[in-house]
């Protein structure tokens, strides 16, 4: 005999709503029609136990979440800094979901900490935009205590994108990566209320542009100001917050003072740039040519029409590129995508007894139990 489950269908109907997905999108990924949705929405007919399960990992909610009695308050709506504020524009459910599983990733964090009896880490960091791009970079860097020789001794982008997000993990930002999203929808996201705030960047996009992303979103956090960002200075109806967040970025990563003092700089007597120089200066600093290009012409090195069309080939450039197709193992899709701080602190809860061993698989993404023995001894733990 089937057994089905008497679920709260308002609690169905909510958690649909708040994954983003239209009867029929939801229906797809749960395997079912939408008749049969629809009926189960409506109370008339009830989903089995299998059935429940399906809709729990579509949903990102647990089997018991659809027994409660009335539905929770709306997830705060997460600002969108990627058009003006009077500019609405759609977000995909593939953003939608990746947004939930974020904030789902916090609130385990903030209830481990509180099982394991540990305070989460303080991110004791406020800056107030009237102090300025330059002071307010100089403060981020120095918090974050990476000097630009660590910063010029990377040996490529993969040990600088690293770099960057172990030292704000040391301070207790935790940063994830998530997939299936377009880089033209969003670069990166933060949750900006403590305790963990979080970042999310988009894995699809460069490791580059992630370095950029990341130092973006942190500035973000901050401000105490989370939200959608995409990071693109110069389109229509862009918001005017990110370029001041971009100069932060850019501040950080390329310091003026270092800029100005490279040879390269020095000895350049016109405002435009051999390629050659301005690839060199990108490596020297572990960044895009762009950011180089952008920092020159925020220092009035450079003009707004070689810039724009410097910009316009490095785009042409990038498009005509074939990304690569690189299978990245499951035990480290799983680490990249819930970065090592959770990580760890989902060993620690489980070493504890806090978490059992369904549970620590599910919070990484449902991944098998040798992956995570493997996980474990990436990061020098036992499992």
């Amino acid at each position: 005999m089937t057994t089905r489950v008497n679920i709260n269908p308002e609690i169905l109907v909510w958690s649909r709503r708040v994954a983003g997905l239209v009867p029929v999108n939801a229906a797809r990924k749960i395997g079912t029609t939408p008749e049969r949705l629809d009926a189960w929405e409506n109370g008339d007919a009830l989903p089995t136990v299998i059935q429940l399960r399906k809709i729990g990992k579509v949903y990102h909610k647990p089997a018991a979440f659809f027994y409660l009695e009335t539905p929770p308050p709306l997830p705060p709506e997460i600002p969108d800094f990627r058009r003006l504020p009077d500019a609405f524009i759609e977000k995909s459910p593939e953003l939608l979901s990746q947004i939930q599983i974020a904030r789902s990733k916090k609130e385990t964090a903030i209830q481990l900490y509180e099982q394991l009896g540990h305070t989460p880490p303080d991110v004791d960091l406020s800056i107030q935009k009237t102090e300025g791009t330059t002071i307010i970079a100089n403060k981020l860097r120095d918090y974050l205590s990476v000097s630009l020789e660590t910063q010029m001794g990377w040996s490529d982008k993969y040990e600088g994108l690293r770099g960057w997000i172990e030292a704000l993990e040391a301070k207790g930002v935790m940063v994830f990566q998530f997939s299936g999203v377009s880089t033209t929808e969003v670069r990166g996201f933060a949750l900006s209320e403590r305790p963990v705030p979080v970042i999310a960047i988009n894995g699809s996009d460069s490791p580059l542009g992630r370095i950029f992303t990341v130092l973006h979103e942190f500035a973000h956090i901050a401000a105490n100001e989370g939200g959608l960002c995409d990071l693109h200075n110069n389109h229509e109806g862009y918001n005017y917050i990110e370029p001041f967040f971009n100069q932060i970025a850019g501040e950080i990563l390329v310091p003026s003072f270092s800029l100005q003092a490279q040879e390269q700089v020095r000895v350049n007597n016109t405002e435009e740039w051999e390629d050659r120089d301005l690839s060199l200066l990108a490596k020297r600093f572990t960044v895009g040519r762009e950011v180089i290009l952008r920092r020159l012409l925020s220092l009035g090195l450079t003009t707004e029409r070689f810039y724009r069309m410097k910009r316009g080939q490095y785009l042409d450039q990038y498009k005509r590129m074939k990304k690569a197709k690189g299978f990245l193992a499951p035990h480290r899709k799983a680490l990249r995508d819930s970065g090592k701080a959770f990580t760890h602190l989902l060993f620690n809860a489980y070493y504890n007894n806090v978490l059992s061993a369904r549970d620590f698989s599910k919070h990484l993404g449902n991944v098998k139990q040798k992956h995570i023995r493997t996980i474990g001894h990436e990061l020098g733990i036992g499992y």
